[in-house]
């Protein structure tokens, strides 16, 4: 026999005798192979048939295994030993606890398929060291994985050890695979048909991007809510989301394949080490939430030595042998959380309401860790509550310290909530008073110009601030308010002009705009932001009018404001309550949709109307998340804070998308949809590309189609017709009826329906903000004769900033 030696990504010589052309060679080595193959053949496991109708195999239920106690074994050993006994698995998914020895795996596999792009995966990636050898016409050759070597030397980047098998159509031949490693020893080895695989792997990353995603949602609600209330508690718990996530991205192997694929020895600790710091960021926060100082002195002392051990062990993950750590985090994880639940136990005894949902959440992740961890220590089998229990368990942990959470801040929600409302009154009430005083005064300036004296004690001890320049805007008059709102006194005000109060807030332009309005006469109402002497910046409702003669011609300006910094300090707080109320609502819907993911991918026993029905229940919680990020985005862009990210749309899509969406509509009017794109119909044209942004445009003329669906006559017809015009696109839409006489004016205005039963009024406001959004505009003609046609201009290039634009 040749002298054997395999190397990394080298071939192994083949052990059979070579043919020669004596007719002595053939007979002995035929006898040499059916003499070395007796053995294996006596224990040999049933081969995995491949074949074109099957996608994935369970290797555990056809591999026998042979244990290596030495782990010295090499796959010379193997082969030339005939004396080694592989046993049968006959498991799915082999476990076989921490151990030290190397375990190979006996793997007969014939491809009967008319296709030699296969994959076996070992859906696992804490393995150190994870070896295929896979027989070729040369001998074996070597592919490396495991989270102990460079991510660069595996056969497939992925994060788990893949390996391509390129069996020989209508062949068998026999893999082994070579595992070791200190963790705890799980493998669920599958084979995939690559297509299958790729398929199989974009379910399961949109499981873990929605698991993943709830922690990020969980993580900034809980940060604005912190940012707002400065709670050590809701400190500790932001340190225990995040280390929690960043643990579970470490152990999903996600961790090795972005962020340190070249550094093994700590791809290897990190689980460890992120365990511990999750467990050090939870004893603080249960120590600080619960009160424990109050409830259960020595309790508290003990969750604070508590801490520090983990601390400790966190650094200690890094030095010492990983077996022993593994085994000393699974105890601190466990001890954990019993303290947990024992802790809320006893706060929720005397008296602490928000440990309810403390209790549910250690109960929880409890019941979670205990199933995960006597299954990585080899007493049950895999199975699925098992294979996820630390994942569920964290996702409702952090849930449900949410809630906790949110009992604490509901208190101080309420008492925000009054006194806002009582801001508000005190505000409206000014505002009357404001309102009434002014057209009064310009009534009295009209008529007479003597009867000024009899409101100048009022001017004077007005809350408004009153400025009165002459005709070129220089201050003449300032009373009381001014100079107590602003800073300067009487003096250092007249002869000056109210730019002293200017700040860098506002462009020129708004200044241009204000004193073209009141020049011409008219009367100029905004807020501005001003600034005070000492550098203070306030903001103000103003409105500033033109004071005429007899004669009609200018002489003066009266300018009367009002403090409303208060209220946008409200407002910003009602924005903020409402992205709050969005978070909270994405939170559950996320979960619904991740749950009912899950319920489709891991029980297949569900079927025919109860898989329908968790279908329904997944798409359903699909359109509340894209409704609620639909109406966060169109509050960001009537606040003028969305930032457009144009791209290439095509229309001709969109608009189908768009009949698909409202078949059942059109069909309930029984109205029929014409679509010509530059004089061709939708059906013959399959591409007509534009700029801007997907949903915010599939929104516009879903807005609009429906609205004409909805104002058609019984049996009529709307035609939309598109076409390239200058510079740009112009979209028409057209049906027969007219829009109500009393709406025509303010029919792009919010909340302003044309007599329709259950309409918002928003649909055409929301298109033409997106329109505006767009650089583009959107314009109308109705009549009763030839019905109605909304016009849309979108432009080919779209400005820069014009996502600034209100």
């Amino acid at each position: 026999m040749d002298d054997v030696r395999l190397y990394s990504g080298q071939i192994l010589p083949n052990i059979m005798p070579v043919r020669s052309h004596s007719k002595s060679r053939p007979l002995f080595g035929l006898f040499l192979t059916i003499f070395l193959c007796v053995p294996s053949l006596t224990m040999a496991a049933e081969e995995i048939v491949l074949r074109d109708g099957q996608e994935q195999y369970q290797v555990g239920l056809n591999a026998q295994v042979f244990v290596d106690q030495t782990a010295r074994m090499s796959i010379q050993d193997i082969l030339s030993n005939n004396q080694l006994t592989f046993a049968p698995v006959n498991s799915g998914i082999p476990g076989y606890g921490y151990s030290t020895a190397a375990y190979w795996f006996r793997i007969p596999v014939r491809n009967d398929s008319g296709r030699q792009g296969w994959l076996l995966e070992v859906a696992y990636p804490l393995l150190d060291y994870v070896d295929l050898y896979a027989p070729g016409p040369e001998g074996y050759t070597r592919s490396l994985s495991g989270d102990l070597r460079p991510y660069a030397v595996r056969d497939v980047a992925h994060r788990n050890p893949v390996f391509q098998l390129k069996p020989p159509v209508g062949r068998s031949g026999v893999y082994y695979l070579r595992v070791q490693t200190a963790s705890a020893f799980r493998l669920p080895m599958t084979v995939w048909r690559s297509d299958v695989f790729q398929k199989h792997e974009y379910r399961r990353q949109l499981v873990m991007g929605a698991f993943f995603g709830i922690f990020l949602l969980v993580f900034f609600h809980n940060l604005f809510v912190w940012i707002s209330l400065a709670d050590r508690s809701l400190f500790y718990y932001l340190g225990m989301i995040c280390t929690l996530g960043v643990y579970h991205f470490v152990y999903a192997g996600y961790a090795l394949e972005f962020f340190w694929p070249n550094a093994p020895y700590w791809a290897d600790r990190a689980p460890l080490f992120f365990s511990s710091i999750a467990q050090l960021w939870g004893f603080l926060f249960c120590r600080s939430f619960l009160n424990l100082n109050r409830y259960a002195p020595r309790l508290d002392r003990l969750v604070g030595a508590a801490a520090v051990v983990s601390a400790l062990t966190a650094l200690a993950t890094l030095t010492l042998g990983y077996t022993f750590a593994a085994q000393l985090i699974l105890i601190l994880s466990t001890f954990s959380m019993i303290t947990h639940l024992i802790t809320g136990g006893i706060a929720r005894w005397r008296g602490y309401a928000p440990a309810r949902h403390y209790i549910l959440a250690a109960v929880m992740m409890l019941s979670g860790g205990v199933l995960s961890i006597i299954m990585h220590l080899g007493w049950i089998p895999e199975i699925w509550p098992a294979r996820y229990g630390f994942q569920l368990g964290s996702l409702w942990l952090v849930l449900f310290f949410s809630f906790a959470i949110s009992d604490r801040v509901h208190h101080l929600r309420l008492k925000a909530e009054a006194a806002r409302a009582e801001a508000v009154n005190h505000l409206n009430e000014v505002t009357r008073l404001r309102d009434s005083f002014v057209a009064n005064l310009q009534s009295q300036v009209d008529a007479r110009t003597a009867e000024l004296r009899k409101f100048q004690l009022a001017v004077e001890q007005s809350p408004a601030i009153i400025i009165i320049t002459d005709a070129k805007g220089v201050i003449e008059y300032v009373n009381r308010s001014f100079c107590e709102q602003t800073g300067y006194s009487f003096a250092e005000a007249r002869g000056s002009t109210p730019a002293l109060l200017k700040s860098e807030t506002h462009d020129a332009d708004t200044f241009t705009r204000l004193w073209r309005t009141i020049s011409s006469g008219a009367v100029w109402r905004g807020e501005l932001h001003n600034r005070r002497k000492d550098g203070e910046l306030r903001w103000v409702s103003s409105m500033i009018a033109p004071l005429r003669d007899t004669d009609g011609g200018i002489t003066h300006y009266i300018g009367i404001s009002e403090d409303i910094s208060k209220r946008k300090s409200l407002e910003r707080l009602r924005s903020e309550t409402a992205n709050i109320i969005h978070h909270d609502l994405k939170n559950p819907a996320s979960s619904i949709l991740g749950l009912s993911e899950l319920l489709l991918e891991d029980h297949p026993e569900i079927a025919g109307e109860s898989r329908e029905y968790v279908r329904m229940i997944e798409q359903s919680a699909g359109k509340l998340l894209r409704r609620l990020s639909y109406l966060l985005d169109l509050q960001r862009i009537e606040a003028g804070e969305y930032l457009l990210q144009p791209e290439r749309v095509n229309l001709a899509a969109l608009l189908r998308d768009a009949l698909l969406d409202l078949e059942a509509t059109r069909k309930m009017y029984a109205v029929d949809i014409h679509i010509e794109i530059t004089g061709r119909s939708l059906p013959e044209l399959n591409d007509y590309p534009l700029r801007g942004e997907q949903i915010l445009l599939a929104s516009l003329f879903g807005n609009l189609l429906l609205n004409a669906l909805e104002a058609s006559p019984r049996n009529g017809q709307v035609r939309v017709a598109v076409e390239k015009a200058d510079s740009g696109h112009s979209i028409s839409i057209h049906n027969q009826g007219a829009i109500p006489e009393e709406v025509r004016d303010r029919f792009f205005d919010p909340y302003v329906t044309g007599r329709k039963t259950g309409g918002t009024g928003l649909g055409t406001y929301a298109a033409l903000l997106i329109a505006r959004l767009h650089g583009g505009r959107i314009s109308y003609t109705t009549s009763s004769d030839d019905g109605t046609r909304l016009v849309v201009f979108l432009p080919d290039n779209i400005p820069v900033d014009i996502g600034n634009l209100p």
